[in-house]
């Protein structure tokens, strides 16, 4: 049997609230945005009907919003959605205070980082500019550039951007590394402990990260691009040696110039005093 839905009616008991609903649902996880592990639609609804998040509807979706509004806009509602209180401003801080609880969630299922959260905020702030503009005869020209929210093109095809940097403090990742061995598969299943919390493994494990190293969260350097990178070093180190040659020898003929000067000195002075005193 088919289910019809009133819209008008939802819409007048939600009240306000019914204007931040693309923001909630894009942030949330749609067909063109991912979902935060373990935060499905429901919990999401939830946390939007039990607090007020007009960022949502103000900032989500508007053409002139800066990167800065958009993670004041989001952050009150993502901060909700993992139970911190308001006010709470740092992913980081989030995210430290759910790992230190008595029993630490997964790594997966911590809060993301501030600079993996603002490309998670644009690339959903992008879908809702497109919602908006459903009543329009064309999409905002502003939205034609997708790598200006969050994508980027690999081989002519727009995949997320993953924000650089550590997950955590280093002291916290340098703790956390795989023991594993087995050849031509090392790291490819779950049973890595790096692969199993969806991060990559570094040169304290076993596999040190190399290519050897099958876990698909892996950040791997080739051999040919560290061979690359240490030629790169040296020919800096020897365009910095040659400058410091440089300066020494101008330094040296600096030196000898105040020598002839001050030879030239002597001289006149010997000139005066033969000329007025003899």
């Amino acid at each position: 049997m088919a289910q019809f839905w009133i819209l008008t009616q939802h819409a007048t008991e939600l009240g306000p609230k019914s204007l931040q609903l693309l923001g909630m649902h894009a942030l949330s996880g749609c067909d063109t945005t991912s979902y935060l592990y373990g935060k499905g639609k429901t919990r999401a609804l939830n946390t939007l009907l039990s607090g007020n998040f007009p960022g949502l509807a103000n900032a989500m979706g508007e053409i002139d919003i800066t990167p800065d509004d958009l993670m004041n806009a989001v952050n009150p509602f993502i901060t909700a959605l993992y139970n911190q209180v308001p006010g709470t401003t740092s992913m980081e801080s989030a995210r430290f205070k759910l790992f230190t609880k008595k029993k630490s969630p997964k790594i997966m299922a911590l809060p993301p980082t501030s600079a993996n959260l603002l490309q998670h905020a644009l690339r959903a702030h992008l879908q809702v500019m497109l919602w908006k503009a459903a009543d329009q005869q064309a999409p905002p020209t502003e939205s034609a550039n997708i790598t200006h929210f969050g994508w980027e093109f690999q081989d002519g095809v727009p995949i997320p951007v993953v924000a650089a940097g550590d997950p955590g403090p280093p002291e916290l990742v340098d703790v956390i590394k795989c023991q594993c061995r087995a050849e031509g598969k090392k790291c490819s299943t779950v049973s890595c402990s790096c692969h199993k919390e969806h991060l990559t493994c570094t040169s304290y494990c076993n596999c040190c990260g190399e290519e050897g190293c099958y876990n698909p969260y892996s950040k791997r350097v080739t051999t040919q691009e560290a061979d690359q990178e240490i030629e790169e070093v040296d020919e800096q180190d020897y365009e910095d040696v040659e400058g410091v040659e440089d300066i020494e020898e101008q330094d040296y003929e600096d030196v000898e110039g105040v020598e002839d000067i001050e030879e030239q000195d002597e001289e006149d002075e010997d000139d005066f005093e033969t000329e007025y005193f003899s």
